[in-house]
């Protein structure tokens, strides 16, 4: 899967993931951190990439004004809250691990899906 790091995300998380072999990109490293939540999900769906973020709330909203506008969308992946801002390992396993799970580019159009942890218990 190929994946997009919204810019409410620390950056290095990408590096991180990129280290394991994972297709991401930061909005810092494309220059977009300055652009709306609406323009991330644009870009990401423009790249094919589905949009990993924090922010859940405004990506339900931008998700559904996509729905209406009939929008490229290639999913929406939530990090939970405890992830935000020291896990960056764990967030890289856990992109890891969903994409073994889910080796399409992207998730189904309009989907907004939670990242898991990489080793359930």
């Amino acid at each position: 899967m190929r994946y997009y790091l919204d810019a409410d995300l620390d950056p290095d998380i990408a590096v991180a993931a990129q280290a394991l072999g994972i297709d991401i990109v930061s909005a810092y490293e494309c220059g977009a951190s300055a652009l709306t939540d609406e323009a991330q999900l644009s870009r990401a769906a423009s790249e094919r990439r589905c949009i990993v973020t924090f922010n859940r709330d405004d990506f339900q909203v931008v998700t559904r004004m996509a729905y209406d506008k009939n929008a490229p969308h290639c999913g929406v992946l939530i990090v939970i809250p405890q992830w935000r801002y020291s896990r960056h390992g764990v967030i890289a396993k856990a992109l890891a691990a969903h994409s073994a799970r889910f080796p399409e580019d992207a998730l189904p159009v309009y989907t907004i899906a939670f990242l898991t942890h990489p080793d359930p218990a």
